[in-house]
């Protein structure tokens, strides 16, 4: 009588089954794909990192959950009248916070002027730059 399951057979009780098979190494398909998803994230790792804004020079890390947030810094008044536009006139205001907003400082912070202006108080060209600015527009 022929089989009905092919290779498949009944193991009676007290016939033990055969021993497990070696167990094989991954081939180089799968050692390819692995190394693959390593590079790739490697690469997105990298990206991130290199897209990540860093913080301007003097600024203060982000307030952490449970910290109590600190004080804001007073801003001091030669920049604080720079940043509110003193000494330009009423018609021409929108104009000078339109390129402060657009002018990028030098000093290496890679913030606006305005922006550098507010959050970084020791650096000393973007008092200059908005000088310079403010007189350009008068």
């Amino acid at each position: 009588m022929a089989e009905p399951f092919g290779q498949l057979r009944v193991v009676p009780p007290g016939e033990l089954p055969p021993p497990p098979s070696r167990r094989r190494r991954p081939g180089p398909a799968v050692l390819l794909v692995l190394a693959y998803g390593a590079v790739f994230g490697g690469g997105l790792w990298l990206i991130r990192a290199r897209t990540q804004p860093r913080p301007a020079a003097g600024a203060r890390p982000p307030n952490r959950p449970g910290r109590p947030a600190a004080p804001p810094l007073a801003i001091p008044p030669d920049r604080a009248a720079l940043l509110a536009g003193a000494g330009v006139p009423a018609a021409l205001r929108s104009a000078y916070f339109a390129r402060l907003a657009g002018e990028r400082c030098t000093c290496g912070c890679n913030l606006s002027v305005h922006d550098c202006l507010e959050r970084d108080r020791t650096c000393a060209r973007s008092p200059e730059i908005a000088r310079r600015l403010r007189a350009s527009i008068e």
